[in-house]
C-alpha cells in the first residue's frame, strides 16, 4: 500500500506543474492550446480536472506505474479528463512533446510520435486491465454498500434473537 501511495504522490507531483502551465497558457490565450480549451467555461475545465484526477487515481492502481514514468501517467490522465468532457487537446500535447524535445535535444516530430504512441499503449493497457468508468464505479460502490447494510442488519437480527432466547 505504501508503494501505491508513493507512486500516486509522484504522479500527482508531475501533474501539478502541467496543470499550472495549462492555466498560464490559457490565461495568455496562447496559440499552443486548442480553441475549445481556450473558450471552454471554467466549470467545464473544473470538471475535466476532476475527471483527470479520477483517471490518475485509477491508473495508479494498475500496472501502469510499473511501466511508465509519472510524467507520462499525468499526461494520460489529463488527456483522459479533457476527452471525457469532449475537449480537444492535440495542440497542448504537441506543446508537451516540444518541451520534452527541448529537455532531451531531440526532434519535435519524433517526440510527438513517441508521446502519442506511449499514450496509446497506456490507454490499451488501462483498457486491458478493465478500468471501470466512473458511473459504473459508483454503481458498484452502491451495490457493495447495500450488501454491507444487509450484512449488518443480519448480524443485528441474530444478536436480537440470541438476546430474546436467553
Amino acid at each position: 500500500m505504501l508503494a501505491l501511495q508513493v507512486v500516486a504522490r509522484h504522479s500527482n507531483t508531475a501533474a501539478a506543474p502541467m496543470m499550472q502551465e495549462f492555466d498560464e497558457l490559457r490565461s495568455q490565450q496562447s496559440s499552443e492550446l486548442d480553441q475549445p480549451l481556450l473558450s471552454a467555461p471554467s466549470q467545464v475545465l473544473s470538471t475535466a480536472h476532476a475527471k483527470a484526477r479520477s483517471s490518475l487515481d485509477i491508473l495508479v492502481m494498475t500496472d501502469v506505474p510499473l511501466l511508465y514514468p509519472p510524467g507520462l501517467i499525468a499526461v494520460a490522465a489529463m488527456r483522459s479528463g479533457f476527452r471525457r468532457v469532449q475537449l480537444a487537446c492535440h495542440k497542448f500535447l504537441q506543446h508537451i512533446a516540444q518541451k520534452a524535445v527541448q529537455a532531451a535535444n531531440g526532434t519535435v516530430g519524433d517526440a510527438e510520435q513517441q508521446l502519442l504512441a506511449s499514450l496509446s499503449a497506456l490507454d490499451a493497457l488501462a483498457a486491458e486491465q478493465g478500468l471501470i468508468e466512473e458511473a459504473a464505479l459508483q454503481l458498484k460502490a452502491a451495490e457493495v454498500d447495500r450488501r454491507i447494510k444487509l450484512w449488518k442488519k443480519g448480524i443485528s437480527q441474530k444478536a436480537d434473537n440470541r438476546g430474546q432466547a436467553a
